[in-house]
């Protein structure tokens, strides 16, 4: 697929999901597209509704964390730590919302290095 299909599928899928806002799976394909994409101010709005229909599931925690702070100019700090602590009262060995918090130290760069391809 050509980035330009894959762009209309996504919009597409935005499109779907704003008559059937309690689509748990098109909000996940939803948000781990637009990080994929690297939109992440998208990504983290797509998490943020995941995780109201989905609220006891720290690895969606954990990636709306990572998502929200690539948008925050890849910093942790404010919003994004608040949720990795979501992420880690849910599951304390969460293993990306633990890197999430042991990296907040560490260079910016390690961060997206490490989880820019996604995981959970």
């Amino acid at each position: 697929m050509t980035r330009e299909q894959i762009e209309k599928n996504v919009a597409a899928l935005a499109k779907r999901l704003e008559g059937n806002p309690n689509d748990l799976q098109g909000w996940l394909m939803l948000a781990r597209s637009y990080s994929s994409m690297e939109r992440y101010q998208d990504a983290a709005a797509a998490y943020d509704k995941a995780t109201g229909l989905k609220p006891n599931d720290a690895d969606l925690w954990a990636d709306y964390a990572f998502a929200s702070a690539m948008a925050n100019g890849r910093q942790l700090n404010g919003q994004p730590l608040e949720l990795v602590k979501k992420a880690l009262k849910l599951d304390p060995e969460n293993p990306k919302a633990l890197e999430l918090a042991g990296a907040r130290p560490f260079s910016q760069r390690t961060i997206s290095r490490r989880w820019n391809t996604g995981s959970a």
